[in-house]
């Protein structure tokens, strides 16, 4: 009886299943690579906490990020398109056990190829292995080459968006700053133009220039007006024309006097006091845009430190041998656990004879 158990139990599956592996298992081709994520970071910016036992929690991070894409089912899914797992897979001439079925959905295909993707992080090396495995060793390569590159394409993208969140508040506030500055340019544009003068200094050169002129005919007018009157008698009309002309002169002199100091509407110094107010405006959002410039550019400065490179430390190789299945490891495996199953199946006969 104890033969028989172990004949059905040990020999007989152990043969059938290494008839299997070895005349009808077909073999898979492993390609590997390992790349790394690295940080351009200012050293001044950074504290290095790995000389205390202390892992990188951003290099952590960026390798699960990496590593969830590289299994994604977008990446799965776009691979096929240009690599065609399906028709690979499938192949007829592969073993039904590790055979893909092209009828299977897409879900199954994603889940046939994580299998087949493996992606291991070293957290003391900071590396992460990347490797496939397919029925072909050039195929494998094929894979591994473009899960690279993608891999790069990702952190490339991954990168801009990072950058344009980091600095969209700062063009943000620099477009608000810009359109400010072109209001206030057109303010003083608007200024001048409807009081048709250059500045407001210039205007008051010219009616300081007006009145020391009207003041100087003034006095040259009342001067011949007094020397007249000596010669002509009161009624003469040159005299009358004389005081005519110095009460011409007086009441220009008031009005440039009144546009002088500020008894006019437009007064210069109505003029200069909303002049200055526009100016000084126009300094202040003048000196918001600069400084809304000089941040952007320093957080754009400081983006392109941060930002994260995939670099390749294995370049993907092409196995010599099949790695997979692993015949011996699966054969002695297989014994061991039949072995096992043997002991505890001729236990429970042994009970069992007992009690009958």
């Amino acid at each position: 009886m104890a033969r028989i158990i172990f004949l059905l139990v040990f020999v007989i599956p152990l043969a059938i299943f290494s008839g299997y592996l070895v005349f009808y298992s077909t073999d898979m081709y492993d390609s590997r690579a390992s790349v790394i994520i690295t940080e351009e970071r200012n050293a001044a910016q950074t504290v290095d906490l790995t000389f205390l036992g202390l892992p990188s929690q951003s290099n952590d991070r960026d390798a699960l990020v990496l590593e969830t894409f590289i299994l994604s089912r977008d990446l799965i899914v776009d691979l096929d398109k240009k690599l065609d797992f399906k028709k690979h897979f499938s192949d007829p001439r592969a073993d039904w056990w590790h055979r893909f079925n092209a009828s299977s959905s897409v879900e199954d295909l994603v889940a046939y190829m994580q299998y087949n993707i493996l992606v291991e992080y070293d957290v003391d090396a900071k590396v992460l292995d990347v490797s496939v495995r397919s029925f072909d060793r050039e195929y494998s390569k094929l894979v591994l080459d473009e899960i690279i590159a993608k891999s790069q394409s990702f952190m490339d993208a991954l990168n801009e968006r990072v950058a344009a969140y980091q600095t969209r508040f700062f063009e943000q506030q620099l477009t608000r700053a810009e359109q400010r500055l072109r209001g206030a340019k057109q303010e003083m544009v608007d200024f001048q133009r409807t009081n048709k003068l250059l500045t407001v200094q210039a205007e008051g050169d010219v009616i300081l220039q007006n009145v020391g002129g009207l003041e100087k005919i003034l006095v040259q007018k009342q001067s011949e007006l007094y020397t007249q009157q000596q010669t002509l008698s009161a009624n003469a009309p040159q005299l009358a024309d004389l005081k005519n002309q110095i009460d011409s002169i007086k009441q220009q002199l008031v009005l440039e006097r009144e546009r002088l100091s500020g008894g006019s509407a437009a007064s210069v110094t109505e003029l200069d006091a909303r002049y200055r107010e526009i100016l000084l405006n126009l300094e202040f959002v003048t000196n918001i845009y600069k400084s809304n410039l000089t941040q952007l550019e320093q957080m754009k400065f400081e983006a392109a430190q941060r930002q994260k490179f995939l670099i390749v430390v294995s370049a993907p190789s092409i196995a010599d041998e099949s790695g997979y299945p692993n015949r011996l490891y699966a054969i002695i495996t297989a014994a061991i656990i039949l072995l096992v199953a043997y002991f505890v199946v001729s236990l429970m006969t042994a009970v069992l004879r007992e009690r009958a």
